[in-house]
């Protein structure tokens, strides 16, 4: 209780003096992502294969914490856009009246420890404005405050897109995350070419979303490959699961652009690129993050 009314305080009562984004600056940020072939993206209870279900309750949403208020209850709630109006979106696009408010995706793989891409924690400055909201799957739900967690510490950000292609943080939680299982992950060798995989996270800052068939298309880079994820900016340090085993693969970071204008309509769309098409969405490896061969033995 002690902890919950420490966080409604820091949340009701801290003034930031940082300039607040507008979702499209926010993910202009962010490295995009694509559709590949049909899109694949469903909400967690709609989705019956394997506990992945289950697993969803581990991945969490990144919010700065300026973008929630404390309700009169006690419990919290996201100020956010639909995506629709965010994005001018074209009506017929899914989802388009859900809310879209998460920056990123992270990912539990201790009690205290979650991971995320290095591009969405760049500086402390970044981990101390911003929270972390678990169960963050339907629009308008009022958020318990045992669903939200503030990052600590950055215990190891690397960014580097240029040589090793590197896009990975380790970030230390306010506290313990209880009841929530941490993510099993691999830790030596490779990912299998041809892989099948599937990815968790928030497309676009939408609620929570799973998209499988999806499969390695490149896989002989040392610190990353290449699959065929149904993924968008807001996916970006989404956990990437071997379809097969239920282990993590690696970290989503990178792909093609998210939308397309119609130009007829002048609204935005879906980029869709046929399965073998376009780059292709970069995953950092999770054998690559060194510091979890020694917290995360």
């Amino acid at each position: 209780m002690k902890n919950m009314t420490s966080l409604i305080l820091k949340l009701g009562l801290i003034v930031f003096t940082l300039n607040m984004l507008t979702s499209h600056e926010v993910f202009a940020k962010i490295r995009p992502k694509v559709i590949y072939g049909d899109d694949n993206r469903v909400t967690p209870e709609s989705f019956k294969k394997g506990q992945f279900a289950a697993y969803s309750k581990s991945v969490a949403g990144m919010v700065p914490v300026q973008n929630i208020t404390v309700n009169e209850n006690g419990t919290l709630s996201l100020v956010a856009s639909t995506y629709q109006a965010a994005f001018n979106l074209c009506p017929t696009e899914r989802f388009a009246q859900e809310h879209s408010g998460m920056m990123c995706t992270g990912f539990l793989v201790a009690p205290d420890l979650l991971v995320t891409a290095g591009h969405c924690i760049r500086e402390q400055a970044a981990c101390d404005n911003a929270v972390w909201i678990f169960d963050y799957a339907k629009d308008a739900s009022p958020i318990a405050l045992d669903q939200v967690v503030r990052c600590k510490e950055i215990v190891e950000q690397v960014l580097d897109p240029a040589t090793l292609k590197l896009d990975y943080a380790v970030i230390r939680l306010d506290r313990k995350v209880l009841n929530r299982k941490p993510l099993a992950f691999r830790k030596d060798s490779k990912v299998g070419d041809n892989e099948d995989l599937l990815v968790i996270g928030h497309p676009m800052g939408l609620p929570q979303k799973i998209a499988d068939g999806a499969n390695i298309r490149e896989n002989v880079e040392e610190t990353y490959f290449t699959a065929n994820l149904d993924t968008y900016g807001g996916n970006s340090g989404s956990p990437v699961f071997n379809a097969n085993t239920g282990v993590v693969e690696g970290i989503l970071v990178e792909g093609e652009a998210d939308l397309v204008t119609d130009e007829v309509n002048m609204c935005n769309k879906s980029n869709v690129c046929l399965p073998d098409g376009c780059l292709g969405e970069k995953v950092t490896r999770i054998t690559s993050v060194a510091v979890l061969k020694k917290l995360v033995p």
